[in-house]
């Protein structure tokens, strides 16, 4: 943590008001912060208490700003692991210094947790780190597992495939996938035969580019045996679309959240995977291919009707809109389209949506990009079905209003997609 972040500076003081005000504490969360000497002396002390009383720890970029405590860190991370702790999540640390002595603790007290999160620095010692998730697989009965610095590869996360661990205990899986070096792009290819060998997990989220189809590939195949996913992103610029496809058509029906960012999919693979079961309540498609995204758009209605959250960057219409405010269930809508919002339809969408933002993309011609958040029954009891319906007559009038923009656009990407 730099200098300049922002801190907080924990001292004798605040842990004194905590244990004597909070008597029911059941969670802490520690973010940017540092101790100072005498809160560190209180902490360990037996005046203090209340670190036995709350079941979740998280802990990011806690740490001591002099040398007299910085010795101390072990002593601090020890201290703060009490006998209640069931769920531990530690962003930004220091394997050897702050994980390290509750690794420790926890063997020295023969303790098991039931939730481990780790998520890692870009820059983490790899052999102490490994270690660290090995010990700390045995010592709990679920493991999140984050490697999400942008741009940058962390060697620690390719390996994990080689790591002698319980892979049905890993519940989440949060990985840069961006590979430049030879040795990072093998160790992927063998993470990624590994993810069927976990059973239990509930998140996986692929957020970089590889340059080998190969590994595309492996991936497709793999996903399709993850049962139980519940959320699954995914960000690839590759040009291998079968794969892709087949991935999408055999996608696990448990899956509730779909983030598909920079990939070529065929509506047909969509609707392949609705027939079968598949049903989520959340989807973002963003810089797809516009004529494979607008088609699949125009069925979303029909293929998936419990869908809550929708979001795309490609060119839709006001007819569009329309379609999709007669989803029951969509929350959230956000798209773009290149035609005018009028004044009145956007006073209406206020009326009916929480949140409406019309931002005007000049960059791409004459396109609005729209964010919309739709109201439900439980926000405001006064807005029943009549009103409702109100609403919607209304909306159908200036919906039928809207009119194109009058200047012509000239480039053959907005006229094939007018066309469509």
């Amino acid at each position: 943590m730099s200098e300049s972040s922002p801190q907080m500076m924990i001292t004798k003081d605040l842990l004194v008001w905590i244990n004597e005000s909070l008597p029911n504490l059941d969670q802490i969360e520690l973010r940017q912060c540092f101790f100072d000497i005498g809160a560190l002396e209180y902490l360990i002390s037996t005046e203090c208490g209340f670190q036995h009383r709350y079941r979740s720890l998280l802990m990011e970029g806690v740490w001591a700003r002099n040398d007299r405590v910085e010795n101390r860190v072990p002593e601090l991370s020890r201290a703060l692991v009490g006998n209640r702790v069931r769920k531990l999540e530690l962003w930004a640390f220091s394997p050897r210094f702050a994980a390290g002595p509750i690794r420790d603790l926890l063997l020295e007290q023969k303790r098991s947790l039931d939730v481990v999160n780790l998520n890692f620095n870009n820059n983490d010692d790899v052999r102490e780190g490994l270690k660290l998730v090995e010990d700390l697989n045995k010592q709990c009965n679920s493991m999140e597992l984050r490697f999400l610095e942008r741009n940058q590869e962390n060697p620690i996360a390719f390996r994990i495939g080689k790591c002698r661990i319980d892979r049905s205990k890993l519940t989440g899986l949060h990985i840069n996938t961006s590979c430049k070096f030879r040795q990072n792009l093998e160790d992927m290819g063998q993470l990624l035969q590994e993810l069927p060998h976990m059973t239990e997990l509930l998140e996986l989220k692929l957020t970089g580019r590889w340059s080998r189809p190969s590994l595309t590939e492996i991936m497709a195949k793999a996903v399709v045996q993850l049962k139980k996913l519940k959320i699954f992103w995914l960000t690839s610029d590759q040009k291998v679309v079968e794969e892709l496809n087949y991935m999408v058509a055999n996608l696990p029906i448990s899956l509730e959240e779909i983030n598909f960012d920079e990939i070529s999919i065929r509506p047909e693979s969509f609707i392949a995977a609705s027939k079968k079961g598949l049903s989520p309540k959340k989807l973002s498609l963003t810089r797809n291919r516009y004529k494979q995204a607008a088609k699949f758009l125009d069925l979303v209605p029909t293929y998936f009707p419990l869908l809550e959250e929708l979001r795309t960057d490609c060119l839709g219409s006001v007819t569009f809109l329309r379609r999709m405010s007669a989803m029951r269930n969509l929350s959230i809508l956000e798209f773009t389209t290149k035609e005018f919002v009028t004044a009145a339809l956007e006073r209406e969408l206020r009326l009916v949506f929480h949140y409406v933002k019309c931002e005007r993309l000049y960059y791409r011609w004459n396109v609005t990009r729209l964010f919309l958040k739709y109201r439900t029954s439980s926000d405001f009891g006064i807005f029943d079905r009549n009103e409702r319906e109100k609403h919607e007559k209304r909306l159908n009038e200036l919906f039928s209003q809207t009119v194109h923009p009058p200047c012509r656009v000239k480039d053959d990407w907005h006229s094939s997609s007018s066309s469509n």
